[in-house]
């Protein structure tokens, strides 16, 4: 994303007629403005500045900033302190009524539970699994690192028949076989298919 970035803003600098010094360009992310500039010194090399949500900084920070991993810890903190520094206007939130649980809390008991799953007549139930995988960062913010990641395994008669980590991508990314219980669903929807 930010090469593409980079490239277009050097683009528009090299096609701009020969007094124009600086050209730029934009892409809105996650409701945040990335801009790259490029301008021209006076000895004709180019040179990119960055900014995100108009505040200007390294190729480097804004990497970590706009990295889409949540296990990494060195991007959670610069966004913590982005955050810190640039507070957002905080979202007005519901309150529950009273004896009813919020999502949160629902979401965290479906958690720690096994689910059934059935599709015809097979039966299984989903377990949550927890993997440490090498991974590298999809925006090259960090170095391969790793990371904690949850997902579910199938289980029939008491022997996990699926789950695990698997390939996925060109790029050869490994993750959890099914990061949801949808997912698995879906998996044992057209295992039943198949054996029709």
């Amino acid at each position: 994303m930010i090469e593409e970035l980079e490239a277009e803003a050097v683009a528009q600098l090299i096609a701009a007629e020969r007094g124009a010094e600086r050209k730029g360009a934009t892409l809105g992310f996650e409701g945040t403005v990335i801009e790259v500039r490029a301008r021209r010194r006076k000895d004709g090399a180019v040179v990119l500045g960055y900014s995100y949500g108009g505040v200007r900084l390294e190729r480097a920070v804004l990497l970590l900033l706009i990295c889409p991993q949540s296990a990494c810890e060195r991007s959670q903190s610069a966004k913590a302190r982005w955050e810190a520094l640039n507070p957002r206007k905080p979202t007005l939130q519901r309150r529950p009524r009273d004896g009813m649980k919020t999502i949160r809390e629902v979401a965290a008991a479906r958690l720690f539970g096994e689910v059934s799953l059935g599709v015809a007549e097979i039966q299984c139930v989903a377990r949550p699994a927890s993997f440490a995988v090498l991974t590298s960062c999809p925006v090259n913010a960090h170095e391969p690192k790793i990371v904690r990641m949850s997902g579910w395994d199938l289980f029939r008669g008491g022997k996990c028949i699926a789950g695990g980590l698997a390939s996925s991508g060109a790029a050869g990314v490994v993750a959890p076989r099914f990061g949801s219980i949808e997912a698995a669903r879906t998996w044992l929807a057209k295992m039943g298919a198949s054996a029709d």
